[in-house]
């Protein structure tokens, strides 16, 4: 009967050993998960500061564009008129019919007034509000 013990004793010790291993591997490749995702958890912290960096960085460089470009709108405008200016005056032009002036008017709000209104040669000294 001591034989009969002593190999169920030694089988005993053998499944302990190898539930050891199993649970020490498995700790291991937990503590390996959770790292894995330490790291991805810093890295997608990482990914997220630089696309809040690069949408800023894209808004500024949009507000800049869209200053260019009224400024660009107002610089057009300006030789618009200065050309009209050096135009000879309506008197020497008296074969050409009523004189009517466009004017084109830029606004970036949803809800801006059309955008070219015509006006006649006696409407210059009323003020158009836009």
């Amino acid at each position: 009967m001591s034989s009969d013990r002593d190999i169920l004793i030694e089988r005993l010790e053998n499944e302990l050993y190898s539930r050891d291993k199993f649970l020490k591997d498995a700790r291991e490749s937990i503590d390996r998960l959770l790292s894995e995702r330490e790291r991805d958890r810093e890295s997608l912290i990482r990914l997220e500061r630089r696309v809040t960096e690069l949408e800023r960085r894209v808004a500024n460089m949009k507000s800049g564009y869209d200053g260019v470009m009224r400024e660009l709108l107002d610089q057009k405008s300006l030789i618009h008129a200065q050309k009209r200016a050096a135009q000879p005056n309506s008197d020497d032009r008296s074969d050409v019919g009523p004189r009517s002036d466009n004017i084109i008017v830029a606004d970036d709000s949803d809800d801006a007034a059309p955008l070219t209104q015509r006006r006649s040669p006696d409407d210059e000294s009323e003020i158009i509000e836009i």
